[in-house]
Parts: structure tokens; C-alpha cells; sequence
């Protein structure tokens, strides 16, 4: 598919666009180990690292030969030699236009030890048939666990509104089904965006965008790093070329979450950490940040899941990751009347922990669709949050019932259509701005 320019959000909420560097608190790519030295030395200025660099290895080469001559002089001439090898590449790559020392200091997150097993994320600590019992027998609640080339960076404003923003063919949004877990992918003749990559035991993600001859990513989105978001990251960037990953900025210490830093270090994709009010444009697509506000703690992973509306014509999508209750009520205070859409993503696979009756009153959806594996132990979606719905008039569909669900949309209806046959194969609803 065509791709556009990478994401040029506005630095201040003036609508004037700003650079990578501007989103949020972001920047970085998270690192840990020798990758942090290594930026830290890249971070200093040019005419620093060069007098550094051309010292170190004669100086090196020199107290080695002090030490052990016989040995030490091979030594040097082989430290002379790889320095006049790799001084040009190396100088020619710092001076490129987008190399990575245009890219920002790495985040400084230490790591712990890794565990060996992953269990699904939910803060209700319900057993789940993915989960890996502790020592007592019972699932440990713990987190689960848990880019090629951007585009050419052109600063066109982006639209203050679907009104200035032409459309022209549909906008398909497919609801992945994934499990007990997220992936949502967007797909437009100007833009592909995937959302969340799926469960961490599963390699369902990659085939799916290859059947749908996606061979290009503009953005890829991960709303937070738990294994049921963050699962299938690695395989993503590795078989797919990415041009930019938006991160909340939280780290976790387990495996999937290692894999997936690994991923993105070996990728070519751009990095950022947007942050409530950054705005900015995909294509036809509009993508307005609720959350997380600047300064946000992102220990709380759900708290800073990264929740965004993203707007083609008259029709608004929301999707919040797995913002819970006090993360609704915040985005109501902050983004107010931003929030409303037609179609919302329930916060936390349909738990009882998101949705909340002032945050659906706020939202006002036409349609909401959630993730959830079939028969999952968490018991999602929670019955109390399905009864809200009705009562709203909300017409509802999950990927537990229906499979991968795909949303069309021309900018002014929509249309549904469902893997899987349950009570819908496809239907019109109304989603008129």
C-alpha cells in the first residue's frame, strides 16, 4: 500500500507542526546494557567523539605493547588499520541527514532479571488457561509479558478538523482476532497502521497482514508493553518495513518486552512517546492523543496506556489500550467532547475495570468492539459492562464471537462484516458523524 510521511505533531497545541523531538516527553528508544554507553558517547557533539575516537585506539594499541610486546604489536597495527577502515563509514554516517545521532539519547531503563515464562495481563487476577501457575498452583497476576525507513518527513500542517480533511475511498479497520489479546490494523490506499501486535504465544499477526498484502507499515502503535499487546512486536518489525513505533514510554523486565527492544534497535523505524495533545495526520487519517498527559508515572502501565481518536471524514475511532476507570475520568476532564466517536475499542478487552458509565456517556459510540479470547478465564467481557452498553442503544461486537471483525467506512457510514458467522455477516449501522 502507499505509504505517507511520518507523524509531524504539533509541539504546543498551536497546530503548528514540530519535529520528531517535540512529541511529549519521547524521543528515545528504550535500551539497556552496552546499547546505553554507546548513545551516551553518540549524544556527545561531533568534534568531541572524533579527537576521542582517533586517541583511543593507538592509546590502547600503546599500553598493550607496553604490557606484552611480543603480542601487543600485532595488536596495534591491527587497531591502526580497522581505525582507517571504519573512520570514513562511521564520520559519513554521523553526518548523513536522519542518522541515528539526529535520534536522541536512549531511555535509561535498567532491566532485571528476566522471567522464564509469561502470564496474561489483568488486574482482576482471575486464572486464565495462558497463565503460568506459581508455586502455590495458582496464576500469577504479574505482567504478562510482559522499522525501516521512515517516510520523507514533509511539515505539512496537519487538518484542526474533519471538515478540512479530504477523503476519498474507504478506511477498513480490522479488529484482529488474536485471543485473549489486541491487534488492531487500519488500512487505506494513503496509509497502514497497525495498533498492538497480538498475544506473545501466538504467530497469527504477521500472516494476517500478508493476506492483506500489507508489506509496509507507516505507524505502528503499541499502547502499552504487556504480553497481550506487545506479543508479536518482534515478528512485525522483522518482516515488515515500519517507518515509526509510538510507545508510552513504560518498560517491563520480562522477555516479550526484551524481544520487542531488541526489535526495535535493529529496526530502522523512528521512535517517539506522544503525549495528550499531540495531534497529527496519517494520510487521511487524523490522530488525536487523550493520553498520557506529560509527566505521567508509567510505572502504572494501564494508567499510561497510550489512547488516541483517530478520525477519516465525519467517523471517529477510539482506541484506549487498557486505560481503567481513573484513566477515563482524567480523559473526560482533559479532552472532554474530543472523546466522542462512533466506534469505540473497549478499554481492557471489555473488563469491568474500563468503560465506565460517565466515560461511555462521554464517548456516545454508535458501535463498540472488543478483544477477547473465546472462553477466557477472565470472564471478558464483564456482564455488567455488555448491560451498559444495551442500555446505551450501543450495538456490540467482540472478536470472542465473531472473529476478526472489519469496520468499513467511506468517511460518513459504516459497515460490519465478522470472521466469523454469529448474528452478523455484514450490516450497515449508523455512523454519521
Amino acid at each position: 500500500m502507499a505509504g505517507a510521511s511520518p507523524p509531524v505533531p504539533p509541539p504546543d497545541g498551536t497546530g503548528a507542526p514540530g519535529p520528531p523531538s517535540s512529541w511529549g516527553t519521547g524521543g528515545g528508544r528504550p535500551a539497556s546494557g552496552p546499547a546505553v554507553l554507546w548513545r551516551r558517547f553518540r549524544g556527545w557533539p561531533l568534534w568531541v567523539q572524533v579527537p576521542l575516537w582517533v586517541v583511543l585506539w593507538p592509546v590502547v594499541g600503546a599500553l598493550a605493547l607496553l604490557a606484552r610486546p611480543q603480542r601487543a604489536a600485532w595488536q596495534l597495527v591491527a587497531a591502526v588499520v580497522l581505525l582507517v577502515a571504519v573512520m570514513p563509514a562511521w564520520a559519513a554516517a554521523w553526518l548523513a541527514p536522519g542518522s541515528a545521532g539526529e535520534r536522541g539519547a536512549a531511555a535509561e531503563e535498567p532491566t532485571d532479571a528476566l522471567p522464564t515464562e509469561e502470564g496474561p495481563d489483568d488486574a482482576e487476577a482471575v486464572p486464565d488457561a495462558e497463565a503460568v501457575p506459581d508455586a502455590e498452583g495458582t496464576p500469577d497476576p504479574e505482567d504478562p509479558d510482559g522499522i525501516d525507513p521512515p517516510g520523507d518527513g514533509t511539515d505539512d500542517e496537519p487538518p484542526t478538523s474533519s471538515a478540512t480533511t479530504a477523503v476519498s475511498g474507504d478506511l477498513e479497520v480490522h479488529f484482529l482476532d488474536v485471543g485473549q489479546a489486541d491487534a488492531t490494523l487500519l488500512l487505506h490506499d494513503e496509509a497502514a497502521v497497525l495498533i498492538d501486535t497480538g498475544h506473545w504465544q501466538r504467530s497469527d499477526v504477521v500472516p494476517y497482514l500478508r493476506g492483506q498484502g500489507v508489506t509496509h507499515l507507516d505507524l505502528v502503535v503499541v499502547t502499552h508493553p504487556h504480553a497481550d499487546h506487545l506479543g508479536q512486536f518482534d515478528q512485525v518489525l522483522d518482516a515488515v518495513g515500519v517507518a515509526e513505533v509510538w510507545w508510552s514510554g513504560s518498560t517491563t523486565t520480562t522477555q516479550t518486552f526484551e524481544r520487542a527492544v531488541a526489535a526495535l534497535e535493529r529496526s530502522h523505524a523512528a521512535y517517539e512517546e506522544p503525549r495528550a495533545g499531540d495531534r497529527t495526520a496519517i494520510g487521511p487519517l487524523v490522530f488525536d492523543v487523550v493520553n498520557p498527559p506529560v509527566g505521567v508515572d508509567l510505572t502504572d502501565l494501564h494508567d499510561a496506556s497510550l489512547s488516541f481518536t483517530v478520525t477519516y471524514g465525519d467517523v471517529t475511532f477510539l482506541f484506549t489500550g487498557d486505560a481503567e476507570t481513573a484513566t477515563e475520568r482524567r480523559m473526560i476532564d482533559t479532552a472532554g467532547d474530543r472523546l466522542r466517536a462512533q466506534v469505540l475499542q473497549l478499554g481492557h478487552h471489555g473488563s469491568r475495570t474500563s468503560t465506565s458509565a460517565p466515560f461511555l456517556a462521554t464517548v456516545a459510540p454508535a458501535v463498540a468492539v472488543y478483544s477477547a479470547g473465546t472462553g477466557n478465564q477472565y470472564g471478558h467481557p464483564h456482564t455488567e459492562v455488555i448491560g451498559r452498553l444495551e442500555a446505551a442503544g450501543v450495538d456490540t461486537y467482540g472478536t470472542d464471537v465473531h472473529g476478526t471483525i472489519v469496520v468499513t467506512t467511506d468517511g460518513v457510514g459504516c459497515t460490519i462484516a465478522a470472521g466469523r458467522l454469529a448474528d452478523i455477516e455484514e450490516e450497515g449501522v449508523a455512523c454519521a458523524g
